[in-house]
């Protein structure tokens, strides 16, 4: 890249009044109230979050986020509510207490096993994505799709919105 791109490409100035553009430089700290009917469109036939818009709405209002925000983070990570960490995966504890993964082989020798759900794919690393999503959603105690909305949200609220990248620019 020529110099003289880069520093176009890094004024934020550059894209203010851009119709696309513009939405990287929204403050992500403030829920807005957009009615629930309006959450519903954006997630209706979303899979596992279809019908979760009121999730959304509280999770979105009690972190004080941009619920927007909130659903396409969760649109974005889940494929659209169709990844397995977002329809849930059983995770159980062996005899020595680790957290593993529930399968036809080693579930009658697991205890507390419990369905988790992971939303925003917290923990989920790309060498690592189904296992390790799940077993932190374990950990967070996210066993319903309710609990990991709100997790989520406060997840982004304390670890990113509130800490200083309170826009996708930062």
């Amino acid at each position: 890249a020529k110099r003289s791109d880069v520093k176009y490409y890094l004024d934020p100035n550059n894209f203010i009044n851009d119709k696309r553009q513009a939405f990287q430089f929204l403050d992500l700290r403030h829920f807005t109230g957009d009615p629930i009917n309006e959450l519903k469109a954006l997630l209706d036939g979303k899979g596992s979050l279809h019908g979760t818009e009121s999730f959304f709405s509280n999770a979105a209002k009690r972190s004080k986020i941009n619920e927007l925000y909130l659903i396409s983070h969760a649109l974005l990570e889940t494929g659209n509510g169709e990844s397995r960490l977002a329809k849930g995966v059983e995770v159980g504890k062996d005899k020595n207490g680790n957290l593993v993964l529930v399968n036809s082989s080693n579930k009658a020798s697991l205890r507390d096993v419990k369905k988790t759900y992971n939303m925003f794919g917290i923990g989920a690393i790309d060498s690592c994505p189904l296992e390790c999503g799940a077993k932190r959603a374990y950990k967070e105690g996210w066993f319903s799709v309710e609990q990991a909305i709100l997790g989520g949200a406060e997840f982004a609220k304390n670890n990113y919105i509130y800490s200083g990248q309170n826009t996708l620019y930062k």
